[in-house]
């Protein structure tokens, strides 16, 4: 790999297996090992091998003095990478991204951090589209703490892409550089590689390399035993050996300290006083040049540097000062007097290009509390915040509220209520929270107070404390004085009110809310509230305030991070859906989760999934929704939200239970029931329908009703406000009757129908249609269960949902069956079974298999057509093709093939023309058959 790299057979030849796989499958190699022990030195020749290999390399070797600096190693890092691959990327990213990279000067909100952490993932996906990507940090443990994080985030999602990340860190400070979660990431593809001491043999060829100096054997093995095989620690003993100007005799002691920092400690306090000024300046900035130097300590700094590169300290590269090793810059800092380091910094700060790097110079050099100072460090974390510097900016607030005056109440509770919130944004609850209660805890302005009592309040709606929330958001209220204000803490309530099912709250906090926002100038905000007020409303079974929705709609800013998660658009697209519009439901939620995911938003993308794995479910597209759920709850996991995967553990449950994997369905539910949920309720309904479906299709009817019964109590309580949500509900009442509770189903099916038919929910009017014909089934009234299970056949067949029409044709074939209407039962049960199998409900289909074995009857006659053979041939031959005939009757294109072919074969004819003119002869279907 590289001749200079002597000792490290085995860390390169662990280091030429990852190389060899990078374009296998992407994985994270870690060098590991104390200062100065060699890591550099591997990861240089690392990343010397991989640039012979047809891969592209992003690195950057972050410094201790730029670590504070938001997004400082990301610029590195994509320094190469060009505007054009940057204005391929959907707008929100791009804006994200040039602004958190200083190409693009800030306007507007911040950008939010999971926008530039998507961007960065597209870049990565785009650069690795072309050839395999390795990423190559050096000294991570001094990744600034907003790339950390954004590169974490970027890892996270990486799935089979062909991108690889090289690390050297040192092993004591592991905590701090694992931020980029790499375990978390790649749990099975990370391979730790200790950089450990060099041999004796390979001692001597670094020092005679690097120094120009053979030792003695004796010697050697003095030096290997001090150093303990540690290259920097050796070459800066036997420096010193040679500075002393000789060699220990035999037995005689090194004359030199017997640790590594004590030996730089030497060495630097051996240069000149100018030169130990020069260094300490460069130690200080972020990106030290010998002109910067020049400007604080002035041209003597020249010769200072001349000096510092002649003693192997530095080197300077096109103007920039490089320290030879980070260490010796540690140690330049490390020995300065506080006093000293504290007037530099406050002279750096007056140089300083930019608010942000003065902010940083100004909190590491003051120590009394100054306004105007505290004010320019408070202008840098906003300078921070604007780029969505997140974490330096919540750093930068917390040291502007530290060096604020006793006497400045305001500024002070601004200070920390800024800080509180980066801390929130940056992914700190624990720090925000401490600093909420620590300000809440003294006077504050009502305002302030309120403000700090909403954010409390949002960290622990997010810890599951949903009553906690409630109580604070409750409490804030009392001291808000501005709409915008108020608007945010009811629209917060109304939120935890819709967790909670309670949705009469909900829609009253939405409707004080769009009043308030009536007066606000901020329009985008007055969207969310109509549409969330419009949502509460529909739940409650008030119907769609069409107008509102309207305006909603008109008002919404596409490009602006939703305070309440879901957009407008979703909201719309969720009131569809509950109408039974899925079509149109599904564009909208597709277009969602696009943006959603443009923006880096998960949370709110898994809730978007987990509708829309939903909707899949209740239209018979089982696989999709299998495959969104599983989607939802990855994306879940991400965002640490308990409630979203206890939620898309449920929704994984209900598919399967469909699909007929019962015991997956079950192992599903148990996963997610223990899981903690702290009063939401839509898991809970998941859950319910899931286990009462399961009981349902084994015959298990006491276990279907045991799931149902809390919440059907709890509708017999209140009513039915929006039946949608409770699609759990003909379950309950199918099993309700068949344990014999015939009054009970019979008044739960009274009020569900009627709710039906007054907001015209086909859906309703079809289900209570199926469950009047089971209760008056089980009650021995077949007359009346063969028309309401007719009539609800009508009704399914104006709806995209198959599973329930097939369930209902079922239903009512057992009816005919037990009428002895025969020939009609067994056309019924077998369009159901084809149904089922279409869709992939196995085990209904083999229920409905089942039911056929029941009917004793004849076969049909040749050229006797039954009913499903009758209902295909009408549509092809009114020239419809299979592929709609197919949509029109709920089967696939195979199974309308299969019908056609017997339909040919019983006819004795071969097109559709002459199928069209055997109808024509032969009128309508015989009176045997159902009518549909």
């Amino acid at each position: 790999m590289n001749d200079s790299v002597f000792g490290r057979d085995q860390e390169l030849a662990a280091i030429t297996r990852f190389l060899g796989a990078i374009e296998e499958r992407p994985q994270v190699c870690i060098l590991e090992g104390g200062p100065g022990i060699g890591k550099t030195t591997v990861w240089r020749a690392a990343v010397a091998r991989a640039a012979d290999l047809p891969l592209t390399i992003l690195q950057c070797r972050p410094v201790e003095s730029e670590s504070k600096l938001a997004f400082a190693s990301l610029s590195d890092l994509l320094e190469p990478v060009g505007d054009p691959v940057l204005a391929a990327l959907p707008e929100p990213q791009r804006v994200a991204l040039e602004v958190a990279l200083l190409r693009r000067s800030p306007t507007g909100a911040s950008p939010d951090h999971r926008a530039i952490g998507a961007a960065l993932g597209s870049v990565v996906r785009r650069l690795a589209d072309e050839r395999a990507l390795l990423i190559a940090i050096d000294d991570a443990q001094w990744l600034d703490s907003s790339s950390a994080a954004t590169l974490a985030f970027m890892l996270r999602r990486l799935r089979d892409e062909p991108v690889s990340l090289l690390v050297a860190a040192r092993t004591e400070t592991h905590a701090r550089w694992d931020r980029l979660d790499v375990e978390r990431s790649m749990p099975d593809r990370v391979e730790r590689i200790p950089v450990g001491p060099i041999g004796l043999n390979e001692l001597h060829h670094v020092i005679s390399t690097r120094l120009g100096r053979v030792l003695s054997r004796p010697t050697l093995h003095q030096v290997m035993d001090a150093s303990a095989g540690n290259p920097l620690f050796a070459i800066e003993l036997v420096r010193t050996m040679i500075d002393d100007g000789r060699e220990p005799g035999h037995g005689e002691p090194l004359p030199v300290p017997r640790t590594l920092a004590a030996l730089l400690s030497e060495r630097v306090l051996a240069l000149p006083d100018g030169t130990r000024a020069a260094l300490l300046v460069a130690a200080s900035m972020p990106a030290p040049t010998t002109e910067t130097v020049a400007g604080v300590v002035g041209e003597d700094a020249h010769v200072a540097l001349m000096i510092a590169r002649q003693a192997g300290v530095v080197d300077v590269d096109a103007d920039r000062i490089i320290f030879t090793h980070p260490l010796l810059a540690s140690t330049i800092a490390e020995i300065a007097p506080a006093a000293e380091r504290r007037l530099l910094h406050l002279r750096l700060a007056e140089l300083a290009a930019g608010p942000e790097e003065r902010a940083h110079h100004l909190a590491l050099g003051a120590i009394i509390p100054d306004e105007a100072v505290a004010l320019a460090i408070e202008h840098g974390a906003v300078a921070a915040r604007a780029r969505g510097g997140q974490q330096a900016a919540a750093v930068l607030f917390d040291r502007a509220q530290s060096l604020t005056p006793p006497g400045h109440v305001v500024a002070m509770g601004s200070r920390a209520l800024q800080a509180a919130a980066a801390h929130v944004v940056a992914g700190d609850r624990g720090q925000a929270r401490v600093g909420l209660e620590g300000v809440l805890a003294g006077e504050l302005p009502r305002p302030v107070r309120a403000e700090a009592l909403r954010l409390l309040a949002e960290i622990f709606n997010h810890d599951e404390n949903l009553a906690g929330a409630e109580e604070l958001l409750r409490d804030a209220l009392k001291y808000v004085d501005h709409v915008d204000a108020a608007a945010r803490v009811e629209l917060d309530l109304l939120y935890i009110a819709m967790l909670g099912g309670d949705y009469p709250s909900a829609a009253e906090f939405g409707g004080k809310a769009v009043t308030h926002l009536e007066e606000s100038r901020d329009q985008s905000f007055l969207s969310e509230a109509l549409a969330y007020r419009t949502l509460a409303t529909f739940l409650c079974g008030g119907g769609v305030d069409r107008h509102a929705l309207d305006r909603s709609l008109a008002l919404e800013d596409r490009r602006r991070v939703n305070m309440m998660g879901l957009p407008p658009r979703a909201v719309a697209a969720l009131i569809l859906l509950f109408e039974g519009r899925h079509t149109g439901a599904r564009d909208i939620l597709g277009e969602v989760r696009v943006a959603l995911g443009e923006l880096g938003m998960e949370s709110d993308l898994a809730h978007a999934l987990l509708w829309l794995a939903w909707l899949e479910t209740r239209t018979g597209h089982f696989q999709r929704a299998a495959e969104v759920a599983e989607e939802a709850g990855a994306t879940a996991e991400m965002t640490g939200s308990a409630l979203l995967h206890r939620w898309s553990l449920a929704q994984q449950a209900l598919v399967l239970a469909h699909r007929g994997d019962l015991a997956g369905a079950i192992e599903r539910a148990q996963q997610a029931r223990p899981l903690d949920h702290h009063g939401n309720r839509a898991a809970d309904l998941w859950l319910a329908a899931t286990v009462a479906l399961v009981g349902l299709t084994v015959g298990d009817h006491a276990t279907a009703w045991e799931a149902c019964r809390p919440v059907v109590e709890a509708v017999e309580a209140h009513g039915i406000g929006e039946p949608a949500l409770l699609f759990f509900l003909p379950d309950a009442i199918e099993a309700l009757a068949a344990l014999g509770h015939l009054d009970r189903a019979e008044a739960l099916v009274s009020v569900f129908g009627a709710r039906g038919q007054e907001l015209d929910r086909v859906w309703a009017i079809a289900a209570a249609g199926r469950c009047r014909g089971v209760v008056r089934a089980a009650g021995g009234d077949l007359d009346g269960a063969l028309a309401a299970l007719t009539a609800s056949v009508e009704q399914h067949e104006r709806l995209d949902m198959p599973f329930d029409l097939a369930r209902t044709l079922l239903l009512l074939g057992g009816v005919q069956r037990r009428r002895r209407e025969r020939r009609a039962a067994k056309d019924t049960c077998e369009r159901a079974h084809a149904i089922f199998l279409d869709i992939g409900a196995q085990a209904w289909a083999d229920r409905a298999a089942e039911e056929l074995n029941r009917i004793p009857i004849r076969h049909q006659a040749t050229g006797e057509l039954t009913a499903a053979e009758r209902r295909v041939a009408e549509h092809a031959g009114a020239g419809r093709t299979n592929r709609e005939v197919a949509a029109t009757l709920f089967v696939s294109p195979k199974t309308v093939e299969a019908n056609l072919s017997r339909i040919y074969t019983k006819l004795g004819i071969s097109s559709r023309a002459e199928l069209g003119g055997w109808l024509s002869r032969n009128g309508q279907p015989d009176d045997s058959a159902p009518k549909t």
